[in-house]
């Protein structure tokens, strides 16, 4: 979706949520993520985001951008956000995701070798704060306070202040 620092990757609305199957599974636009999901998580350890996830040949379609500045992990899924969001709402949002995929190991691996992740919505930020969203019309920040994850935009979005319960 967006190249983060600019562009939209010639993405269309539409393309952001379009699914396309081929085959017996689902096409990963992008490739597939390497390695597999962990069984540990790190919720408690929130902290700068890795170096290596910035890089597109690990996380897809561009690595990470810059504007996420905060990070934990649950199963080596990325739960990421701006400085504008308090560690707790990270904590919160990596403890739902464990608690989502805990029991599902193939749900879990389908959403890493997607190079799927979280992403908390400051609360003064719109949803087209968020890189992956940044294509959408501005409206969207009227909208919606969260989307769901596709194969262009791998990311789960809510806003801080669902994830605290304020």
């Amino acid at each position: 979706i967006a190249q983060l620092e600019g562009g939209t990757g010639g993405l269309t609305e539409g393309d952001y949520y379009a699914t396309t199957i081929q085959g017996d599974g689902y096409w990963a636009p992008y490739g597939y993520r390497p390695g597999s999901a962990t069984r540990t998580n790190s919720c408690q350890h929130v902290r700068e985001v890795p170096p290596q996830l910035r890089s597109a040949s690990v996380l897809k379609p561009f690595g990470l951008s810059t504007f996420y500045q905060k990070y934990t992990e649950a199963y080596g899924i990325p739960v990421v956000a701006s400085y504008s969001v308090p560690d707790d709402a990270l904590r919160r949002a990596c403890y739902t995701l464990r608690f989502l995929l805990a029991g599902n190991w193939a749900v879990r691996e389908s959403f890493y070798r997607y190079s799927g992740r979280v992403a908390v919505i400051g609360r003064d930020e719109g949803t087209t704060s968020i890189p992956e969203h940044s294509n959408l019309p501005s409206w969207w920040n009227l909208r919606a306070r969260g989307l769901g994850a596709t194969p262009h935009a791998p990311v789960s979005s809510g806003g801080e202040e669902n994830v605290l319960c304020y």
